[in-house]
């Protein structure tokens, strides 16, 4: 594996200088993930920057009494760390696979420097964490004021984003295994609540079931129940102009 031209390939790093980003090469280590296996957990110390290189992870914030929701989902490439990287907090994440995934880890040190010393890289980073941020905003509101059939069908929208699957008769499965239970960690809602709004589209024939897998009869009639300008949670980053 060439690190150097693993990075080269990331749009993060897409317009940073050969020689800076062969020092940030030397110092790169590849990690491998197990499908749930949690990358990074909230309250631990932010000394490295992870580059999503192949698979897809979910954000999520939780709390004490073991509650949580989904605020991002990030398919490679893909950058995460890099908030609290930049303001010496601890992390406000945690961040688990949501399938077999490999990344880049890069120390903190390399990165800042590569930052500061690289005006094209640093713009990158900026117009990534500017994305995220109206993502965050909107999604905010989302869990304030919408009730959980909107938030449902917003969150399977992002969910067919990263794992659509078209399948010959129009419909479309979302290849990631999503049980109730998991569906209502991603919005911080009861299972309950998640199976009474799929006993209702599955009587309506909106979605079903097959060897565990959600079908969904479309995207347009799914995104009826999604509001008005809705942005998705999924996010990765493209090649820079």
């Amino acid at each position: 594996m060439n690190i150097y031209d693993i990075l080269r390939a990331q749009p993060v790093f897409a317009r940073a200088a050969p020689e800076r980003l062969e020092r940030l090469a030397e110092v790169a280590q590849v990690r491998r993930h197990a499908r749930q296996e949690h990358l990074i957990a909230e309250d631990d110390p932010s000394e490295d920057l992870f580059v999503l290189v192949e698979g897809v992870v979910g954000v999520f914030y939780s709390n004490e009494r073991g509650g949580s929701v989904l605020v991002k989902i990030l398919g490679a490439p893909s950058v995460f760390g890099e908030m609290e990287l930049l303001t010496g907090l601890r992390r406000l994440e945690l961040v688990e696979a949501f399938e077999a995934t490999t990344t880049l880890v890069l120390p903190k040190a390399a990165v800042l420097a590569l930052w500061s010393e690289d005006a094209p890289a640093a713009m990158s980073i900026l117009e990534d964490l500017a994305r995220r941020l109206c993502i965050a905003a909107y999604h905010e509101r989302m869990l304030a004021f919408f009730d959980v059939e909107t938030r449902l069908a917003a969150l399977l929208l992002s969910f067919m984003d990263a794992y659509a699957k078209a399948l010959p008769d129009g419909r479309t499965k979302i290849r990631c295994p999503l049980s109730h239970e998991m569906l209502g960690r991603c919005l911080g809602a009861s299972s309950r609540s998640v199976d009474r709004v799929f006993a209702k589209w599955t009587a309506d024939a909106l979605v079903e079931r097959d060897k565990g897998y959600l079908v969904v009869r479309s995207r347009e009639a799914l995104a009826a129940f999604a509001p008005d300008g809705w942005l998705g949670l999924y996010n990765r980053m493209t090649a820079p102009p």
